[in-house]
């Protein structure tokens, strides 16, 4: 416990942790209250997105006409008539968005994508969304309605959950990680330049317990970080968001096509982070005691972390690997079938690291 406080105290004297935090408070506020200036160009994107696709309908319209009137055709008069109730709806959907009534809006992209997937069976029926996007929609919005909850845009949402989602997308990627690892390293590495770890080696303690404080001190001093990450996100949220409805009931569209709510995907995010930064530590003290030098370990981790991310995101992207991991976003969306595996894995690649850590300290010394 001594070891773990000492420890604790050198890093906020360093002044270079302390700064850390304040930094990420500052991103994530900004980030947020970029969004909250936004808000107005949700609507915006929204009605320029339908206004296109009923311009698209319009021109249709328009040589469907020119084609009847040279002959008279019962399928291009059918095409017809779908393709103006096709405009009608787009109409009123564009009226319901301008309107702010949520539930009509998700009630007229319904009918609207319905009525699109029966307009693009026709021959030369042309629509500008995929058949599969519109379903996915279709069934994403009779979900909102069914649990009550207004459409988020995932972007420039400040609902609480949605904008902690965005933060866990940003920030629990390789270069969070790394940038954590770089700052809490800091009391690592500096004993090693200074060779003042073998001052340390000479207090009657036993090199085995010194690593291990050393280690659970760097993974507590992550531990504020991490509130700092969500807490921040969710106090933002909360006092100058959009809270209507269960919040953390949200559904969000996994790649099995599949909905995980972001109650559920925060909690993965969280489990997953502090998994991955209890792995990312264990070999940031391998890495250390084998380097005994800063600028070298942390060239190593950086270029560790790198390629580990190429192997997951250019054909490795397995559970069993634990730089899968390290894009904690993409691994929830993804592979929702991962957790909790996925956090053994990272547990179990961790001790490795940390073991080895402990043999290396042990039989080669400082």
């Amino acid at each position: 416990m001594k070891i773990i406080q000492f420890e604790w105290k050198k890093l906020w004297r360093l002044k270079v942790y302390p700064v850390f935090l304040l930094v990420t408070l500052l991103f994530v506020s900004s980030l947020f209250f970029y969004n909250y200036l936004m808000q107005d160009q949700i609507t915006t994107k929204k009605v320029e997105h339908f206004t296109r696709l009923r311009q698209d309908i319009s021109q249709q319209i328009f040589m469907l006409e020119d084609q009847l009137q040279t002959k008279a055709d019962p399928v291009l008069e059918a095409q017809l008539s779908m393709a103006e109730e096709l405009s009608n709806g787009l109409q009123e959907l564009i009226s319901s968005i301008y309107a702010n009534l949520w539930r009509e809006e998700l009630q007229n992209e319904i009918t609207v994508y319905e009525t699109a997937l029966r307009y693009i069976e026709f021959e030369n029926a042309y629509f500008g969304v995929s058949k599969m996007d519109m379903q996915n929609i279709i069934r994403l919005n009779e979900e909102l309605l069914k649990r009550n909850l207004p459409k988020e845009d995932l972007d420039l949402s400040i609902q609480p959950a949605i904008f902690m989602k965005k933060i866990v997308s940003i920030i629990m990627t390789p270069i969070g990680f790394i940038l954590l690892a770089f700052v809490v390293g800091i009391v690592v590495t500096k004993e090693l330049d200074e060779f003042s770890i073998r001052q340390v080696f000479t207090l009657p303690i036993s090199r085995g317990y010194y690593v291990t404080g050393k280690y659970i001190s760097l993974f507590i001093a992550s531990i504020p970080w991490l509130f700092t990450v969500f807490g921040s996100a969710y106090l933002l949220g909360v006092l100058f968001g959009r809270n209507e409805g269960d919040i953390f009931n949200y559904p969000l569209y996994t790649k099995l096509d599949t909905f995980i709510t972001t109650g559920e995907y925060l909690i993965q995010s969280i489990v997953y982070s502090l998994c991955f930064i209890a792995f990312l530590l264990s070999i940031l003290l391998l890495s250390a005691y084998v380097f005994k030098n800063t600028i070298i370990t942390y060239s190593f981790l950086l270029i560790f972390l790198a390629g580990g991310w190429m192997l997951s995101n250019y054909g490795l992207h397995v559970v069993c690997n634990p730089f899968t991991f390290q894009m904690v976003d993409r691994v929830i969306i993804d592979s929702p079938s991962f957790y909790p595996i996925g956090t053994i894995v990272l547990l179990g690649a961790g001790s490795i690291s940390f073991f080895a850590a402990m043999t290396i300290i042990r039989k080669r010394g400082i």
